[in-house]
């Protein structure tokens, strides 16, 4: 059995912090991305450009 699970962002998706673990987790990610932030981040790459 194989499983693939993808989560897109829209463009204008912005980073909000939570006080609990997420699914998956991004840990240390607070600490580089400040709370309204852009997703500018190597964890989460433009997959089709506009």
């Amino acid at each position: 059995r194989r499983i693939l699970s993808l989560r897109y962002l829209a463009a204008d998706a912005r980073h909000a912090p939570r006080p609990w673990r997420t699914s998956p987790p991004f840990d240390g990610l607070a600490a580089e991305l400040p709370a309204g932030a852009a997703m500018d981040h190597p964890l989460f790459p433009v997959v089709w450009p506009r």
